[in-house]
């Protein structure tokens, strides 16, 4: 079985159980529910550890990027403010294939899937970086006051 499935996941995570996992694996196919929302609603999951095991899948998944290499589209920065982009590590490349592309950091990735989750209705999806470039991005593209990204000592 892939160990990287948001079920077998929630196994590992003590948050399901395999009998669970296969009830609502057969759900999910006739419901056509996120696995996630269907976890939350049968067993009464909480959404913190949705968003957890989650961003242990994507982790998993999701491509490396150096963000001084990607192209950026300035319009997708409003679809979060400064202080959301700056609170969670979030920021809006640009649109692929239908999809919000997204960088973030590994340590910041529930944050991330809970902010999107709630205020996005479109697709998107995460590419991982390093913290500081991310930081300062964030402060440079969305002109981020209050933030000194020429100091190396650690942001707060």
């Amino acid at each position: 079985m892939d160990n990287h499935q948001i079920g077998q996941i929630m196994i590992e995570q003590n948050v399901l159980t395999q009998e669970q996992v296969d009830r609502l694996l057969t759900d999910q196919l006739e419901a056509g529910t996120p696995f996630g929302e269907l976890a939350a609603k049968m067993y009464g999951i909480d959404e913190h550890k949705v968003h957890q095991a989650l961003a242990d899948q994507i982790a998993y998944r999701a491509p490396q990027v150096k963000l001084c290499q990607e192209t950026f589209e300035p319009e997708v920065l409003g679809v979060i403010s400064a202080r959301e982009a700056w609170d969670t590590l979030v920021l809006p490349i640009r649109v692929e294939d239908g999809e919000l592309l997204c960088a973030t950091t590994v340590e910041t990735l529930p944050a991330a899937i809970e902010l999107l989750s709630e205020k996005l209705d479109q697709p998107y999806r995460f590419a991982l970086a390093e913290m500081r470039p991310i930081e300062e991005f964030i402060a440079n593209m969305y002109a981020y006051e209050g933030v000194d990204v020429a100091d190396d000592s650690e942001a707060a």
